[in-house]
């Protein structure tokens, strides 16, 4: 089971080294094994250096976090030339309009149009989908630190993007398309209107949802014209 310690630097530190202590009773041996899928604790992280915890790193463990303390500024200097270009665009379309799902049942409906172009995508690219939209949706319909956004084109939703709300920053959970958002940049618009809620939220910054230069160079590079820097979210 999962371990949650809260306190200050020396007290989880105590109480990792307990832990150690109390499972790893063969050190040649006994491996203890930690990974987050959550927020980073910096006070954590010391405590397990500090229990000579030795981290591992893999390549889903990298993001891109964009700096959301001023967008106005980030809009004109920090994005990439095309990516600003192709945004612009988008909001510039009288036909493309952006809107977000309050009610449960407009969550509900948003994220039944976005299983229905997830599995489309699946389709059109060829590869396994790493999460069932039907088995989260209750969760996320009923959360509203998911932020849930569409882009409709002639009345028609082209694209859904989730956002999450962490303390301090939103990161870039989920998103699909259909072959109606090609044209008319949807999903440069959707990115934006996420980012535009860390500064309506106060947050420091926008966390990409992760990297996959290799196995994925087309969302990399769209991502990468963000203009954010690369952190590590791995063990440590």
């Amino acid at each position: 089971g999962g371990v949650r310690i809260k306190g200050d630097e020396a007290f989880c530190t105590t109480v990792l080294s307990q832990l150690c202590k109390h499972y790893c009773v063969s050190a040649w041996r006994d491996v203890l094994l930690i990974n987050y899928f959550a927020e980073p604790d910096e006070i954590l992280f010391r405590a397990l250096l500090a229990t000579r915890f030795t981290p591992v790193i893999s390549g889903p463990m990298y993001t891109l976090t964009l700096d959301t303390s001023d967008i106005q500024s980030h809009y004109q200097t920090g994005l990439s030339g095309n990516w600003r270009h192709n945004l612009k665009r988008g909001q510039k379309n009288s036909e493309l309009v952006i809107s977000w799902a309050q009610s449960l049942d407009e969550r509900l409906a948003a994220l039944a149009r976005l299983e229905r172009m997830y599995l489309g995508l699946g389709e059109r690219k060829g590869f396994a989908l790493p999460i069932s939209v039907d088995r989260i949706k209750d969760i996320v319909a009923g959360d509203k630190k998911f932020l849930i956004c569409e882009a409709a084109c002639k009345g028609e939703v082209v694209a859904v993007r989730i956002g999450y709300r962490c303390h301090s920053y939103v990161t870039d959970f989920m998103a699909a398309s259909s072959e109606g958002a090609k044209n008319n940049y949807a999903n440069y618009v959707l990115v934006w209107s996420l980012i535009s809620k860390c500064e309506e939220f106060g947050l420091a910054f926008f966390e990409c949802g992760g990297i996959d230069p290799s196995g994925n160079g087309g969302v990399y590079n769209f991502k990468k014209g963000l203009g954010g820097r690369l952190l590590m979210l791995g063990p440590l």
